[in-house]
């Protein structure tokens, strides 16, 4: 693995830390490190599904895939979780007081973290807005779904608290 200190990512990377022999340190140790967002970027957690779908839309942005827990990183411009409608998205955007496990800027593949599209020599970042837009497309359409599938249950006999099709306590048969 190349050192991390041999890209401009990694030190666009590792200065967006206080100290950025931290995260030079770790990720030569470990091939990970902990790291505040809010200062070089934001980061926007996703579903592994949404995540993909997201990266696949957008032309650029850094990606982080975490494997194990199904689950994209998506880092967007600072400043952005200041002005980011949770609401409307169904997902929280990471800034200031939050820290993100980041990997080293050449890994692209498992064990643990790794880049799904690696970071940039200078920092393009996904485009908030598009990608504000997208997921909340994607968050409404889940809601209606869930409404309609609900609906549909509640006029289902046998549905509810059992299997469907299996009666409850109350049920005649």
């Amino acid at each position: 693995m190349p050192t991390p200190t041999a890209s401009h990512a990694g030190l666009w990377l590792a200065d967006s830390d206080d100290d950025r022999d931290h995260a030079l340190r770790w990720w030569t140790n470990t091939g990970t490190a902990v790291m505040p967002a809010g200062r070089a970027w934001d980061a926007v957690g996703l579903p592994e599904g949404l995540g993909r779908q997201a990266v696949k839309a957008l032309p650029n942005g850094p990606a982080i895939h975490y494997p194990e827990h199904e689950h994209i990183v998506i880092l967007v411009p600072p400043g952005t979780a200041a002005t980011w409608d949770a609401d409307e998205a169904g997902y929280a955007c990471l800034g200031d007081g939050f820290h993100v496990n980041v990997p080293e800027p050449s890994r692209t593949s498992s064990p643990g973290p790794y880049w799904l599209r690696s970071p940039g020599p200078c920092a393009s970042f996904a485009d908030s807005t598009a990608l504000l837009r997208l997921i909340a497309t994607a968050h409404k359409a889940a809601r209606f779904v869930a409404s309609q599938t609900s609906a549909a249950a509640a006029h289902t006999p046998g549905s509810g608290a059992g299997r469907a099709g299996e009666l409850k306590a109350g049920d005649s048969p």
